[in-house]
């Protein structure tokens, strides 16, 4: 059973302290940072499963159920809540997994690049050089995680990840990806929707 006692948006520390230096940043002229905790912290989530669940209904998917159990208190009264988590997806082919990850990981790549190249002219505007340190960390954090997707989307381009090949109780086959990492094996849903 898992506790919920302070609203969504508080619960991860890395996620408030994120949203709270991108509002900063924008209170001095550099908006690259909101944007960026907007796009990949709601809207990117979001249509990626719009994206699955369109796949699932087509029966090109299949996404495994996995369902969590919480304890939600509203004003002060536990109320029993039962959430579906979205796992990584199953795919009837091979090369529809390959294609999915392929266009979403090339659509991520562009929207980080597009929001890079906003960074470096909001903060060719910049005077104070506090803030324009500041943004340039955001920058460097930046640059980091599109490498991360580039070369993500490289790996998914030579088709050196990890192809996993499942059989259901009904005898159907489907396949999941994943990447090999240097903290083992991770999930590509997974680090196609890390920040």
């Amino acid at each position: 059973m898992n506790y919920q006692v302070v609203p969504f948006w508080f619960y991860s520390g890395k996620a408030l302290l994120a949203v709270l230096a991108a509002i900063g940043l924008g209170l001095c002229g550099v908006n690259a940072a909101i944007f960026y905790c907007l796009l990949f912290g709601v809207v990117w989530p979001v249509a990626v499963s719009m994206r699955l669940h369109q796949l699932v209904e087509k029966g090109l998917a299949m996404n495994p159920r996995l369902a969590s159990q919480w304890m939600v208190y509203v004003q002060g009264i536990p109320v029993r809540e039962t959430r579906q988590v979205l796992t990584n997806p199953c795919f009837a082919l091979e090369n529809q997994m390959r294609t999915f990850f392929l266009r979403a990981f090339a659509g991520k790549a562009v929207l980080q690049m597009a929001l890079l190249l906003l960074l470096i002219a909001q903060l060719a505007a910049v005077v104070n050089p506090w803030i324009a340190s500041a943004g340039a960390l955001f920058g460097a954090w930046l640059v980091y995680r599109s490498v991360d997707g580039t070369c993500a989307l490289r790996e998914v381009a030579r088709q050196s990840w990890v192809s996993e090949r499942l059989i259901t109780a009904h005898d159907t086959v489907w396949y999941r990806a994943a990447f090999n990492g240097r903290k083992g094996t991770m999930a590509a849903l997974d680090r196609l929707l890390a920040w």
